[in-house]
């Protein structure tokens, strides 16, 4: 009986513990994705693009890393419930060209798909927050 309380306590210890040692992330960013008009798009689909916009000056990237991960997407015609998908690519705060206020465009053409879907993860030291998956199509 004794045995069995010590294993309780213990138990109840520890996850009280490891509870308290848990950090509440709360990054603050900005990203935005500016398209195009899909009438733009119709006129010449072969520049059909997609500028990034973010901001993460409110972090420290010496400490905290951010990447921004995009994966094409093969099956548009089922939008966010896509399930073919091609190999990922990172916009990350390592990169030489990265900086904390900036922008990227992404063409479809140098994608080759027809939209994709992308999410941001940062983390430091003490944690890692992940955004959902947000979806884009350039047409």
């Amino acid at each position: 009986m004794k045995k069995n309380l010590l294993l309780l306590l213990l138990v109840f210890s520890s996850l009280s513990f490891s509870q308290s040692n848990q950090n509440n992330c709360n990054f603050d960013f900005k990203l935005e994705l500016i398209g195009q008009d899909a009438d733009e798009n119709l006129g010449n689909p072969k520049e059909a693009f997609v500028t990034f916009n973010w901001d993460f000056t409110t972090l420290n990237l010496v400490n905290d890393k951010v990447t921004i991960e995009i994966v094409p997407i093969l099956d548009c015609f089922n939008g966010d419930k896509a399930t073919l998908f091609t190999d990922s690519f990172f916009i990350k705060s390592s990169d030489e060209d990265f900086k904390t206020k900036g922008q990227k465009q992404i063409k479809h053409l140098e994608l080759k798909a027809k939209c994709f879907r992308y999410r941001v993860i940062i983390s430091d030291s003490d944690c890692k927050e992940t955004s959902d998956w947000k979806y884009y199509s350039y047409f």
